[in-house]
């Protein structure tokens, strides 16, 4: 039991190896050379995420304006048909909203994404 204590009882000396804090201001001046990280590039994202979030919201209004209860059929009735005659009525403007929306998306991606003048390679 007095080995035991003995070894509680006295302090050990610890020391850092002699290179220890050469290796550490070594790290740390690596580290400080190191480029800068790469930035996210925003300007490319920002443009798809406020289009999908315009397509979500355009789609979920859109549903609630059409929404009809009484068009919802009963329980002893067959499943409403897919496409009805006011939809196909509509079909025309649909086709044509989707190509307009298409051609703004593209001038907005090529207007958005393209590099300026000083950063081109």
């Amino acid at each position: 039991m007095k080995d035991l204590e003995r070894i509680l009882v006295s302090d050990p000396v610890i020391e850092p190896s002699p290179d220890f804090a050469k290796n550490v201001m070594a790290q740390v001046r690596t580290e400080a050379a190191a480029p800068a990280p790469i930035d996210f590039p925003w300007r490319r994202f920002l443009p798809g995420v406020i289009t999908a979030a315009a397509a979500i919201l355009i789609f979920v209004v859109m549903v609630i304006a059409n929404f009809d209860p009484a068009s919802l059929p009963a329980e002893t009735q067959p499943a409403a048909p897919v496409f009805d005659s006011a939809l196909l009525q509509e079909t025309p403007v649909i086709a044509a909203a989707a190509v307009l929306g298409s051609l703004v998306l593209a001038w907005l991606t090529v207007r958005f994404t393209a590099l300026p003048r000083s950063e081109s390679f």
